[in-house]
């Protein structure tokens, strides 16, 4: 799935899923588990404890910060559609498949 800015690569191996972000000239590779946790890496740097499980048909990562950040990734016709809760506030990306 690409986006104007930046690109998502999901893959699975066994039990073992792999999401691949890749911005510009840059890319990191998050490993996880459904429902176990994980640490996920963001390209500030900085980590995040995370969850990832689904639920009706979506991926819902719910990180372990103060914030109660939550991200649900969900396929919708040929789009990845992103959302982002951290407390209030809401954003979101729109993804097209490649």
């Amino acid at each position: 799935m690409t986006s104007l800015t930046w690109a998502l690569e999901f893959s699975k191996e066994g039990a073992v899923y792999a999401i691949k972000m890749i911005e510009k000239d840059r890319y990191l590779v998050n490993k996880f588990q459904l429902g176990m946790e994980c640490i996920f890496r963001h390209f500030n740097n900085n980590t995040t404890k995370s969850v990832l499980v689904l639920e009706d048909n979506r991926l819902v990562q719910t990180m372990g910060d103060k914030k109660g950040t939550r991200v649900v990734y969900e396929l919708v016709g040929h789009e990845l559609w992103v959302t982002y809760t951290a407390g209030p506030v809401v954003a979101g990306h729109i993804f097209a498949r490649q």
